[in-house]
């Protein structure tokens, strides 16, 4: 794919990988944002990733990773928070 690709690539692959995002997580709005965050990457990369063998792995991957740091960074917190309260 050449870097003109993207937005037929992304109009065809962003719905996709929200819902299926959605179904590991529960949630359509962090897996719409961590997608979103994911295609972010894919397009900074696109050189790179569209050279691979499926970028769309790629990207479910980046938006998987982005959403386990999410999830890290709030289980942090409420344990910060948790503690704050004893």
């Amino acid at each position: 794919m050449m870097g003109r690709e993207f937005e037929p690539w992304y109009r065809a692959e962003h719905p996709r990988l929200v819902v299926s995002l959605a179904l590991a997580c529960g949630r359509m709005d962090l897996a719409a944002e961590a997608v979103d965050e994911a295609f972010v990457r894919a397009l900074e990369r696109w050189d790179r990733v569209s050279a691979m063998a499926s970028p769309t792995g790629w990207t479910y991957r980046v938006a998987l990773n982005c959403l386990r740091r999410r999830e890290r960074s709030c289980a942090g917190t409420a344990a910060l928070a948790a503690g704050a309260d004893t």
